[in-house]
């Protein structure tokens, strides 16, 4: 992956290694001025303390055509790291390519010689990886590093704000969905109506105040058990995160079959069911020997 910091990534070929290295610099002050580019730092061969060779870091710096330029000197694998970075950072669209990209770098380059200008040592990289939280804030020469990005809440919604550019990212789920459980009881005038036309079916005769009164407490038992469960997904636009939908859904709950089906077994399990169904079958059988005989009246 292409690094945040120090010398971009793109430089580890000796020729590009070299095209930066002719416009390095030891110092920011002369090297800022006519529009220059900070591109990283890299470690040289310098005299010590007592005249002993060391390694000291010097920055290196582009001007800004140059810098523009070094875009097409990136190899297929840093062509797909910078995309991929640029993408994650949300500068990007997932189907990017070569001219986005090519876009993205010319941006990232007029940022970092601004902030160059001001004395600042910010690489276009640096830049980029400000938008994840992951570039250098400090002056140039400071060695502090930490999020441009701030955390803010707004109508309870999450978002990142970038201190320096003022830029505001949606950091909650695009898609979130919540769950809400009711109970749905039937009213007193429904759960009368209802056991007085199973009774009426299976019993011939209106239910008593003692067995309305019994249905009524085991409709309100099952349906206690069994809530309506209402599912809302809402939409949040992904940049702005305002509500763009919504769908609801429900289930659980009685309905007005199970309810009727409650009844029905309730009086099938009572005895007066049981020899009202006996007495039926009887009076069926009893009809069907007297008139579908012919000879039942030949004296």
């Amino acid at each position: 992956m292409l690094e945040g910091s120090g010398t971009p990534s793109p430089s580890a070929s000796g020729g590009e290694q070299a095209g930066a290295q002719r416009f390095q610099s030891s110092g920011s002050g002369a090297a800022t001025v006519g529009g220059t580019v900070y591109m990283g730092s890299s470690m040289t061969e310098g005299a010590g303390p007592g005249g002993a060779a060391s390694k000291i870091q010097q920055p290196n710096y582009l001007t800004k055509q140059l810098a523009y330029q070094y875009f097409n000197n990136f190899s297929g694998k840093q062509l797909r790291d910078f995309i991929a970075a640029g993408q994650v950072s949300g500068q990007l669209q997932d189907d990017a390519g070569f001219l986005e990209g090519q876009k993205l770098w010319k941006k990232l380059v007029d940022a970092s010689a601004g902030l160059t200008a001001a004395g600042h040592n910010v690489s276009p990289l640096d830049v980029l990886a400000s938008y994840t939280g992951k570039g250098p804030l400090g002056a140039a020469g400071s060695g502090k590093s930490a999020s441009v990005w701030q955390t803010q809440y707004r109508s309870g919604r999450k978002f990142l704000v970038n201190t320096q550019t003022g830029e505001v990212k949606y950091e909650g789920p695009r898609f979130e969905t919540t769950y809400q459980k009711t109970i749905d009881l039937t009213d007193p005038t429904t759960a009368k109506a209802i056991a007085t036309s199973v009774f009426q079916s299976l019993l011939h005769r209106d239910p008593g105040n003692g067995e309305l009164g019994g249905f009524s407490d085991a409709l309100r038992s099952a349906e206690q058990n069994s809530p309506v469960v209402t599912n809302t997904t809402t939409e949040y636009d992904p940049n702005t995160g305002e509500v763009v939908g919504q769908t609801a859904s429900t289930s659980g709950g009685l309905s007005s079959d199970a309810k009727s089906y409650l009844a029905t077994q309730r009086i099938k399990k009572s005895k007066e069911y049981g020899a009202v169904q006996a007495a039926t079958t009887y009076e069926n059988a009893l009809e069907n020997a007297v008139f579908n005989n012919p000879f039942g009246s030949v004296g």
